[in-house]
């Protein structure tokens, strides 16, 4: 695995030196460099991205991720609330919002937020998980424990555990 990192590495090298000014490839470098846990060399390939196309949404989507990563929440912020100008509709981006609201400690709109998506897409996972977290937050057990029940599914109804039968006893004989 971290020889195809290393080869990856080299080859983005390689791919930079001719097209030094392409977003797509400052992105793959990014992802990249967030990927071998250089964050900061993220950032600065994505900074490279977004001169070359201002309006690229995954550059865009990873400055917000890196950003909140690096608990740098204000910068977060701002680029969460411009991809949400041109994407409104983008429910995981509203709910990412939300979540970055929610560690904030400003619940309030870390609620709306987390409304809003699930309104644009009720199966949300990240929604539903902060709907569930808010809910605790609240106080509100009934609709905690709704939101989880709904969370898990057809797997809601919890049953004692029982004795393994058959070839699964669980210790050596």
């Amino acid at each position: 695995e971290e020889d195809r990192v290393d080869e990856a590495a080299v080859l983005l090298g390689q791919v930079l030196t001719v097209e030094p000014h392409s977003p797509r490839v400052h992105v793959a470098a990014a992802r990249l460099a967030i990927a071998q846990g250089d964050k900061d060399q993220g950032v600065e390939q994505l900074g490279q991205a977004l001169l070359g196309d201002p309006k690229n949404m995954e550059a865009r989507w990873l400055w917000f991720s890196v950003k909140s990563d690096l608990d740098q929440k204000a910068e977060a912020e701002l680029a969460i609330i411009d991809l949400l100008e041109d994407y409104p509709e983008h429910a995981h981006f509203m709910a990412s919002y939300g979540e970055l609201m929610f560690e904030c400690r400003r619940l309030e709109k870390a609620r709306a937020l987390v409304d809003e998506s699930l309104r644009l897409d009720g199966r949300l996972h990240l929604g539903r998980r902060l709907d569930a977290l808010l809910a605790m937050v609240d106080g509100d057990h009934a609709r905690e424990t709704e939101k989880i029940s709904a969370m898990a599914g057809p797997y809601h109804q919890l049953r004692p555990p029982t004795a393994p039968s058959g070839g699964c006893s669980g210790g050596s004989q």
